[in-house]
């Protein structure tokens, strides 16, 4: 029978689960930056925390040049997942937030994203070296502007992360492309390095710059 999306969901539940069993917690210091045309210094430095289910990422956000940006031209911003509820703080608000709008940060860097409901494994595919289940996810409903196209996930077949996203938005063909595999815990592995690419020219690159496992969080 061919693999399915729930097989892959299983496997891959089980996969991550085991990890972060056997890593005991993990905390990541990552540094993006922005290759945008007059971005100058504009970029982002986030850490994540996580134990189990649960995580925080504690971000500041660089923009020079922007006029929407406070005074000082960077904003701190909270994301967390309390075992039951997303919420974010920033500039002074706290709220609550659905989980599509925090899908991703959970596993920052996003070496695991879950599929939306409403994927299917379109079949096997490698991509730079790895095999890979390519997964599409359902089609984007009328009158939504911003996203045009289903977007189209590589997922590594081994070790249930990442290699390759695709997606179209605003007219753009936005890559992500995962790189620089390291091993975490003995036999698992993350990619150190995600590049985004519009359109194929570089927009942002992101790099773990610190990874820590047992660090006894509580």
């Amino acid at each position: 029978d061919a693999y399915s999306i729930d097989d892959l969901l299983r496997d891959a539940r089980a996969y991550h689960a085991k990890m972060m069993t056997d890593v005991g917690d993990l905390r990541v210091d990552q540094e993006a930056t922005f290759h945008a045309e007059g971005a100058g210094e504009s970029g982002a430095r986030s850490i994540m925390y996580r134990k189990g289910a649960r995580w925080r990422t504690d971000a500041k956000m660089t923009m020079q040049g922007n006029p929407g940006m406070p005074q000082g031209g960077s904003i701190d911003a909270i994301v967390l997942f309390d075992g039951k509820d997303h919420w974010s703080v920033a500039m002074g608000m706290k709220s609550k937030l659905p989980a599509s709008a925090v899908q991703g940060q959970s596993s920052t860097p996003a070496y695991w994203v879950e599929p939306v409901a409403g994927s299917r494994v379109l079949g096997e595919e490698t991509v730079n070296g790895r095999a890979c289940w390519l997964v599409e996810g359902p089609a984007i409903p009328a009158g939504m502007k911003l996203m045009s196209e289903p977007t189209r996930s590589w997922i590594d077949k081994r070790s249930f992360v990442l290699v390759q996203s695709e997606a179209k938005l605003s007219g753009a063909r936005v890559l992500t492309v995962f790189s620089d595999f390291r091993k975490v815990g003995g036999h698992y592995e993350i990619p150190y390095q995600a590049d985004v690419l519009s359109d194929g020219k570089k927009t942002m690159t992101a790099r773990i710059v610190k990874l820590e496992t047992g660090t006894g969080l509580s």
